[in-house]
């Protein structure tokens, strides 16, 4: 079924960050989500980013390189005001001091670059520099900003940047990093508490924040988002400061449904860097949400009631076990009662709040998030090892463990893996709280298992730091996931695109009409049969560039495909076939060049290897799809996603009928007069 997922999601300064900390590469993690910030144990705001770290950069990474006698102008402008709701400055009295700090590189001692930084729609002059040194190594140059005094330079705070390589004898200077951050102490009473931006961005000839102003033969350059920060009961101490994140935290809903426990080895406040985990938390925590809330009314007496008249619904307990989050006031709680009545529509809180007052912003997310997910179905793909223990007998298709543990704990669909033969099946049938039923018979007695999701080991990350719609994120987020996303009885339910791991129904006879059948079959055209592919990843957010690329074809493949010679042979019994070279290149947006794993248990390429294989096996055959008509009464129960065997010889090819297992992909209901029908499409998923 089709997906409303059209409007923005709600990221203050445009930034949503799903990420891992990865040494010196931090530069791809920058984003920043304002009402989402942690750093260490110290929740700032409302505590769902994890880790944020303010440091200075090592500048090895990405740069921006500035020819001789040329120049770049960079632009930035940050969401409201670097001192925040403070007014007009009049005072004669600098609030504080600001700097632009610059780390850059020269080509020897001759280099040299000169600086210019304006308001472009004031046309204020903040500062000039001539002559500056970048020198040999790689070094911080601090230019100072007065903010105050008169002027509006707080409230404005977006800024052309102009750096010029002025050297005589010198044909580079490279830039690595800009930030811009508070040096001085702030001026008493001056609220400081927000986090705001500076969004470095590719600059072309005009500047899109005053058209007024163009720059002509002024080349564009890419630069790395980066930000500066102000923030309350942070100390600056004048270093190049950059900000990075962990990534997004897991909320409560991960342990729990309605109040019950959610057993999947993921805790709240985990990072959230596997794929379901990441579609889970855009659809719960900005998707279901309603924002722009102040409090209307304290609740008579207690501290654990406030009126939000402006949310949308008035039916009772809608909003039980949803986040509330009290911007102004930097706390989350959860609602734990919700009604409607004298005109007021009145939440209450899991916690006392007496700090909380009339006209605080607020805004709620996770509504009717237990009623809208199909939980299972993420858990399937997105748990961790959910049992880690070892058979008590052995029975034919079956694990056996008597010390239990299974009921409302493993999935259908999840892998039940022999750690003692290392083989793998998966789980078809959660028969009792000791039994499970397996797809493979792999398990004797006394022997280690661990059961767990289909992506356990995959790893994305991302910094969402532009405007962009649900639907376009999950599409390509969906799509390296290599997993679909659908609603399903009002819920949203997501599904990998692996082959059935067994247990599923055949089906013998679809019906007929006129003495024949109501089924068809054909295969895919050979325009999705390829034979050439290259994988770009690891996209780097300074150069705009991915970094790191795997490729098989018929005369080669990379080093690091561990099925790389047999991908090559493939290659060439199609070339061989056809007599054509069909080309598949594919960026990765969410796949990292990161070492995940501790101590070096993943390689660079592992994740972008596991999505490789799937993609190359999933193009490297043509594949039979088939129309398949059934009764509604008889199959109604059947939706898309499920697998079933298709056994019939005359629509079946050999090889394929009563072996291969087929996806439904499409399920509509045609209403013929007196006897509706379903008519099915199946597309087969040998090797998925």
């Amino acid at each position: 079924m089709k997906l409303e997922l059209t409007e923005y999601l709600y990221t203050y300064n445009k930034y949503l960050t799903y990420a891992e900390n990865a040494g010196t590469d931090v530069y791809s993690k920058i984003g920043v989500y304002p009402n989402s910030l942690k750093k260490s144990d110290e929740a700032l705001v409302t505590g769902s980013l994890k880790d944020i770290t303010l440091s200075q950069g090592t500048g090895d990474t990405s740069y921006i390189e500035i020819p001789q006698n040329e120049s770049i102008v960079l632009s930035f402008k940050t969401a409201d005001s670097i001192m925040g709701d403070v007014g007009t400055f009049s005072d004669a009295t600098p609030e504080t001091t600001a700097a632009l700090n610059i780390y850059h590189q020269g080509e020897g001692a001759a280099s040299k670059y000169e600086i210019s930084w304006i308001h472009p729609a004031l046309a204020t002059e903040y500062l000039s520099a001539v002559d500056k040194t970048p020198g040999t190594s790689l070094v911080l140059s601090a230019h100072t900003i007065t903010i105050g005094s008169g002027n509006d330079f707080g409230l404005f705070m977006e800024g052309l940047i102009t750096i010029t390589n002025n050297s005589a004898g010198a044909e580079w200077i490279r830039i690595y990093d800009l930030s811009f951050v508070i040096i001085d102490a702030v001026k008493s009473g001056v609220q400081t508490k927000r986090i705001y931006a500076i969004n470095t961005v590719r600059m072309p000839s005009q500047n899109p924040f005053a058209s007024h102003i163009f720059y002509p033969g002024v080349p564009s350059h890419n630069v790395r988002n980066l930000i500066g920060a102000s923030q309350e009961d942070i100390a600056w101490d004048g270093d190049n400061v950059f900000g990075s994140v962990t990534g997004r935290m897991y909320e409560r809903w991960i342990d729990s449904v309605s109040g019950s426990a959610r057993s999947n080895a993921r805790d709240a406040d985990d990072v959230i860097h596997h794929p379901a985990g990441i579609v889970e938390s855009i659809l719960r925590d900005e998707v279901f949400a309603e924002r722009d809330l102040n409090i209307d009314l304290l609740g008579g007496g207690v501290d654990n009631s406030f009126a939000l008249n402006d949310l949308r619904s008035v039916e009772a307990d809608y909003y039980n076990y949803a986040i509330i989050y009290n911007v102004t006031k930097n706390e989350k709680d959860y609602v734990s009662d919700y009604a409607y009545g004298g005109g007021n529509k009145m939440v209450e809180t899991s916690a006392d709040h007496a700090g909380w007052e009339l006209n605080d912003k607020c805004f709620l997310t996770n509504i009717q998030g237990d009623n809208k997910i199909n939980y299972a179905s993420f858990d399937v793909l997105n748990a961790g090892v959910v049992l880690d223990s070892t058979t008590t007998s052995a029975t034919a298709y079956k694990l056996n463990d008597s010390g239990g543990g299974f009921s409302g704990v493993v999935q259908v669909g999840m892998i039940a893996y022999n750690d003692t033969d290392a083989t793998e099946t998966k789980v078809t049938a959660v028969d009792s709280d000791t039994v499970l039923s397996v797809a493979a018979d792999i398990f004797a007695n006394a022997e280690d298992y661990r059961i767990y999701g289909t992506r356990k080991d995959w790893r994305f990350i991302r910094s969402i730091h532009q405007e962009e719609t649900p639907a376009n994120i999950l599409t390509k987020l969906l799509y390296e996931t290599r997993a679909i996303l659908f609603t399903s009885h009002n819920q949203y339910k997501i599904v990998a695109l692996d082959e059935g791991g067994g247990g599923e129904d055949t089906w013998t006879e679809p019906l007929k009409q006129g003495g024949r059948y109501m089924a068809s079959a054909s295969l895919t055209t050979l325009d999705q049969l390829y034979n050439d592919y290259k994988i770009n990843y690891d996209y780097d957010y300074g150069s705009g560039e991915y970094r790191k690329t795997l490729f098989v074809n018929k005369n080669s493949y990379s080093d690091e495909l561990t099925n790389g010679a047999a991908y090559q042979v493939i290659c060439k019994s199609i070339f061989d076939d056809y007599k054509r070279i069909n080309k598949f290149e594919y960026n990765c947006d969410w796949i990292k060049g990161i070492d995940y794993g501790v101590g070096g248990a993943y390689e660079y390429h592992t994740i972008a290897e596991y999505f490789f294989d799937k993609i190359f096996n999933w193009h490297s055959i043509q594949r039979l799809v088939v129309n398949w008509a059934c009764p509604v009464s008889d199959y109604l129960k059947y939706e898309v996603g499920d697998q079933v065997i298709l056994n019939n010889t005359k629509l079946i090819p050999t090889g394929v009928n009563n072996v291969s297992k087929f996806m439904i992909f499409e399920n509509p209901i045609i209403p013929l007069p007196g006897a509706p029908i379903i008519n099915f499409r199946l597309i087969e998923m040998t090797g998925a």
